[in-house]
């Protein structure tokens, strides 16, 4: 029986998430299943072919990350239904920080750059949101989810995904949501990523995957706060 008050990451969780271990003898491998619903009919199944089976039923794949490290399993299984495959295929964020920080200077190809001296110019559209005229670049989110748009007008076809940098000076720590429309697609291909801010500098790097030539991205603010956008530019990938 898994003593799950002594596990990493698990004591705060709804009793339907909790680990449940199953054994076979007759194998020595261990593995951590994680699941929605549909996985519960395929468990008889897995269980005989490791010595040792974690069953986890609706649990984020970044919440059973410290888990996964105690538990050190030969193998990890994410299993879902269709519908909830996105989940499973979103990238670990402060993985693709660090590849994207790696390799954004590298890139050659600028599509847009925008900096105190030409926000005013590039926003499409502000809803409470106050733009300072003595700092073109300060921002303050005067309430909840409160957003600015800059208009994407690349000036050419891009065919590859794009990589955003954005650098933001926060008066305080915070939650910024970021989301690219192309207008040449339907609001199925909008793209959001969301990242917390410290208070102070920060640099964040976003990837757009399915970019155009001219779009629509957005800033919003969870809650009311502060902001100095110091640089945002957008560079495509090679090919």
């Amino acid at each position: 029986m898994l003593e799950v008050n002594r596990l990493p990451g698990l004591r705060s969780l709804p009793a339907r998430s909790l680990p449940i271990e199953y054994r076979c003898n007759q194998n020595q491998r261990t593995a951590i299943i994680i699941h929605d619903s549909f996985g519960l009919a395929l468990l008889p199944y897995l269980e005989q072919h490791f010595g040792r089976l974690i069953s986890i039923q609706f649990m984020n794949f970044e919440v059973a990350k410290p888990f996964i490290a105690h538990v050190k399993p030969d193998v990890v299984i994410d299993l879902r239904v269709a519908r909830n495959i996105e989940k499973a295929l979103r990238p670990d964020p402060e993985l693709e920080q660090w590849v994207l920080l790696k390799k954004f200077d590298l890139l050659e190809n600028t599509l847009l750059h925008v900096d105190a001296l030409n926000m005013e110019a590039s926003i499409h559209k502000r809803n409470g949101v106050e733009l300072s005229r003595k700092k073109g670049n300060c921002l303050n989110f005067k309430k909840k989810n409160a957003a600015i748009s800059l208009n994407f007008d690349l000036n050419q076809q891009v065919n590859n995904p794009a990589d955003v940098k954005l650098a933001i000076e926060s008066a305080q720590k915070g939650a910024l949501s970021f989301c690219y429309q192309p207008q040449s697609l339907g609001k199925a291909f909008k793209q959001c990523q969301h990242r917390n801010v410290t208070s102070g500098n920060n640099t964040i790097f976003l990837r757009i995957h399915q970019a155009a030539p001219q779009g629509v991205f957005t800033i919003s603010s969870k809650n009311p706060g502060k902001y100095i956008l110091k640089e945002l530019t957008v560079k495509v990938e090679d090919s």
